[in-house]
Parts: C-alpha cells; structure tokens; sequence
C-alpha cells in the first residue's frame, strides 16, 4: 500500500480506524507500536480523524491498531484467557456466601427486562427499584445477572456514538454486573494490588470505583474494574495497597453514590493496563466483538463457573 493510499484513507472522514491499523501494517516495513502510532499522528494533521483520536485512551488505539492489523492486540491476553479457563468459580468467593450459592436470576436488561434498565438511566429511583424488586420476587431470586456482550438498547444518547466505526454504536456491554442491595459486602477473591481508587460523583458514572492488579504468573497479569461502589469503599484504599485474598474490598454503592443506577457491581476484566482507567470503555461496538473479548475477557465463568 501506496503512503497517498494511506494518506487518502486517513482523511476519509468515516474511516474505520480498525482498517487504518491494516494499512500501517502495510505501510510499515516492520509493525511496531511506536512508528505506527507517529505515522498515524503526522497523517492525522488537519482531518477530521484527529478529533477522534484525541478522545480515545492510547492504550485502546494502540490495541485497536495492532487488531486491525493482525496483531494480538494485548501481548497476554492468550495465557490470560487460559488461565481464567483453567480456574473455574475461582473469583466465586467475592461475595459471602459463594456467588454460586446465591438464587440467582440473568436479568436481560436489553430484553425482557430493559424497562428496569431505562427507568435506572432515566435515574427514576423509584420506578427502576420497584420493577426490580418485582422481578426478583416473582423468580424468588436473590442476585440478579447482567451479562456481559449484551446488546442493551438503554445507552441511545449521542455519547455512545462510536469513534472507532462511525455509523455504529457503543451499545454491547463490557463488564459483568451483579445486582444485590445497597452496601453488600465484595470480598477480594484472590491476592490484588490496588492500582487506581476514585470517585466519578456523576450521575450515570462509576461513582465509587476501584481498579486492582492480579499476577497469575511472573510478569503477566489481569486487571479488574470495580464500578458503582459506596464513596467510603473508593477512599478506604490508595494505589499500591496490597489487598489479601477473602480480605472485604468494597460494598455495593446506594444511588446516591453509585452514579444514580439500581444498586450493582460492574465487574470488568482487562488484559490492558490502562494509564488511567477512567478512558476504559464499558460498552463498546458489535463490529469489534473479537477485539473486545480478546481485551475485557467474559467473567461469567471465573465468577460462577458454569
């Protein structure tokens, strides 16, 4: 490929920025991150596309470009999706009693169920809390699931447009709740180092969150986004605190604190360390499926086992 191939291609302004990574890798003799990135930067100059490369974490474009382009888009997510096959219900114990023998019930918030949904996006307190107290009574249920890859209709706004295929948009959730009341205690499920611990005070946001640092293996780890947590959860730790196996890491934010959403934990795996875990997309596009199970692998299995 030509450089006013890719030229032509960066200044279209609804370029897939996936097939940019396909083109540098055409382009470049020998694929690496760093010229990749600075070609990309230097062609971008002036154009539409630069807009939206300035909203999405280096990290992500760096692992959107390298997919695009054939490449593992993180260097351990392979021995990561291994060892989470390999370790069945391992993270059950990150509620008491195990998570395996709560009555558990998959919610499907972009289904049968998204009136729940809505009226917690709409911050209807009361109307999102009574549909799902119905709903749980009527299964005798006592947690609630939402799965992670569902297509959830609940994010229309324009914010969820997406930058990385224009036309489409982020609407394929990315995490892995858990719905029980307010303030449940989430123990740590295996040893973990605090990496990052805030609060996003905004209503439809994090509000109390904690990230955390899990090495399976010399040099290899996986990172884990613990969203919607009570304030006092996210100021209890500082980054660099070494959090001990069955030790209680966080309680289950109120709306209040919670960015204003029906009482749950977003659990979000991640083969990427992110600068700041703030830019890591929750939500993200169809068209880019395998990208996202290769970076936020399904934690379904790790949790529950089955």
């Amino acid at each position: 490929m030509s450089t006013k191939t890719l030229r032509a291609l960066v200044a279209d302004p609804n370029v897939s920025i996936p097939d940019i990574g396909l083109a540098l890798s055409r382009q470049l003799e020998t694929w690496s991150d760093r010229e990749a990135l600075a070609l990309l930067d230097s062609l971008s100059v002036g154009t539409p596309l630069a807009d939206r490369l300035a909203t999405i974490a280096p990290e992500m474009l760096t692992a959107v470009l390298r997919s695009g382009a054939g490449l593992p888009a993180s260097p351990h997510s392979a021995a990561i999706a291994a060892w989470i096959a390999a370790n069945p219900a391992r993270w059950s114990k990150v509620l008491s009693p195990d998570a395996r023998e709560w009555s558990r019930l998959v919610v499907s918030l972009g289904g049968a169920q998204s009136d729940i949904a809505f009226a917690s996006a709409r911050q209807d307190r009361e109307t999102s809390q009574r549909l799902y107290d119905a709903t749980m009574a009527n299964a005798g249920a006592t947690l609630a699931i939402g799965t992670w890859m569902e297509h959830r209709t609940v994010y229309s706004t324009d914010n969820y447009l997406s930058v990385l295929v224009p036309g489409t948009r982020r609407d394929h959730h990315l995490g892995y709740d858990l719905f029980a009341p307010a303030l449940t205690p989430l123990y740590m499920p295996m040893p973990g180092t605090v990496v990052q611990a805030g609060i996003i005070d905004e209503r439809l946001d994090y509000g109390g969150f904690l990230v955390t640092r899990h090495e399976i293996a010399p040099s290899v780890a996986f990172f884990a986004l613990w969203g919607h947590l009570s304030h006092d959860s996210a100021r209890r730790w500082s980054p660099g605190d070494n959090v001990p196996e069955d030790a209680e890491l966080a309680r289950m934010g109120d709306f209040e604190e919670n960015g204003w959403w029906l009482p749950h934990l977003h659990l979000q795996l991640s083969t990427l360390e992110f600068s700041d875990f703030r830019k890591m997309p929750g939500v993200g596009e169809a068209a880019c499926r395998p990208l996202w199970t290769e970076i936020f692998p399904n934690p379904w299995h790790l949790v529950l086992g089955d």
